[in-house]
Parts: C-alpha cells; sequence; structure tokens
C-alpha cells in the first residue's frame, strides 16, 4: 500500500475556488481525489481524509497505487510504501472520519440507516425525563463510544480514551451520466488512544477503513506510537 500527502504546490493561493474544489460540501472532491487516483473505469481501491490546515488544503489517502498529479496540476504528491509494523498490545494515537449508522430493516424489507448520535438521542429521550438529558456533546461520546467499541471487537483493537471534535451532516449533488442524485451523510471527527488487540485485524482497518462514506472522506484512520 501507498500513504500519500497532497498538497497545493508552493506559490498556489488556496483562493476560495481552490478550496471550494476539495470541500466535502461539494462533490467535486470525490472528483478531484478520483481523478488523482484514476481507476480506468473500477472499482475504488482507496481511503482518502481531507483537513484544511493553516488555511490550505491537505488530502490524505492510503491506496494501492502512487495518485499521479500531471505538471500542470496544482497539487504536489508526498507519497510513500505504507505497510506499518504493527504489534499486539501497542498503543496507538488515532484520529479518524467516520460515517456511522445504526441499520435496521423496516417492514416492508426496506434498509433505514440513521445516524447513531440522532438514534441515542431518541433511545435516551424514550428512556428519561428531559431535565435528565445529556447535552448534545455528551450524546455524541456515549453514541461513538458504543460504536467504536463494537468496530474494535471485530477489528483488532481497544478503545482507551478518545473525544469527538465535530459531528456534521453533509448535503451536495452527484452528477453522472445516469442523472443527478442527492447525497447526505453525517460523520464523527474522533481523535484518541487505543490498544492494538490484534495485529493481522487492526491492518484491515488501516487498509480498507471503517465505517460508511468512504467513497466520500470518510474511514480512513490516522495512527502515530504514544
Amino acid at each position: 500500500m501507498i500513504f500519500s500527502r497532497i498538497m497545493l504546490k508552493d506559490g498556489i493561493n488556496p483562493v476560495e475556488r481552490v478550496w471550494s474544489h476539495v470541500s466535502t460540501e461539494d462533490y467535486a472532491l470525490h472528483q478531484t481525489v478520483w481523478d488523482l487516483l484514476a481507476t480506468n473505469g473500477g472499482g475504488r481501491d482507496f481511503l482518502f481524509r481531507t483537513e484544511k490546515i493553516r488555511g490550505n488544503p491537505v488530502i490524505y489517502t492510503v491506496s494501492h497505487k502512487r495518485p499521479f498529479a500531471p505538471d500542470n496540476s496544482p497539487w504536489y504528491v508526498d507519497a510513500k510504501p505504507y505497510n506499518p509494523a504493527i504489534v499486539n498490545g501497542e498503543r496507538l494515537i488515532f484520529s479518524v472520519r467516520v460515517s456511522a449508522c445504526k441499520k435496521r430493516y423496516e417492514e416492508n424489507g426496506k434498509l433505514k440507516k440513521t445516524d447513531i448520535v440522532i438514534a441515542k438521542k431518541k433511545k435516551l429521550r424514550d428512556e428519561r425525563a428531559p431535565i435528565e438529558m445529556p447535552s448534545n456533546q455528551e450524546i455524541a461520546h456515549m453514541a461513538a463510544s458504543e460504536w467504536m467499541k463494537r468496530q474494535g471487537e471485530h477489528n483488532g483493537f481497544e478503545l482507551i480514551d478518545f473525544q469527538v471534535t465535530q459531528h456534521e451532516w453533509h448535503e451536495f449533488r452527484k452528477t453522472n451520466k445516469a442523472g443527478t442524485f442527492d447525497i447526505a451523510f453525517s460523520s464523527l471527527d474522533l481523535d484518541g488512544t487505543l490498544l492494538v488487540t490484534s495485529p493481522e485485524g487492526f491492518k484491515k482497518v488501516l487498509f480498507q477503513g471503517i465505517g460508511s462514506a468512504k467513497a466520500f472522506g470518510c474511514g480512513l484512520m490516522l495512527v502515530r506510537r504514544v
């Protein structure tokens, strides 16, 4: 695998038109990364995440091949082989943007997905009096904790501590040959510490991601040693 950090070249001013091209509120973000990691008509075989650092857009990717930016591209690609030596029992600091949903089938057989924070809030409202309700931040932490613990049980890690730094709802339109579609999903930004319980299981998370909406910048877990 290859880990890449993609940044604007020196001298490129991150004016609004450039930043809007890599905004999670615009389907162009998906298209930008897809262009850099062109699959020749194949499916998505990469993960990515975008951040804005000191006003500049930065894209992180984990992929099977090196992103390609032509000479006239405003993007600079810093790529390196990615095969981390994960040790059982080691602690890692992590940062991840996840789209986490609670899934259930309705009576008509249709699958319904509900944001875990919204689902948790509804459950608590059914169980508690209004005066006993936690804050929205506390509810987001409770929902994310339960979801991450379940993920860890199946993916080789144990959650030690974390914080929710952002809970967002994204809406934009995708246009292709089949027409125009409205796309909506939620995301949680989580930063914390975890314990590796299965190196091979955890490496699958690093290479394949976690949660939904991976095509739109969710699921890539960034880690570093404590």
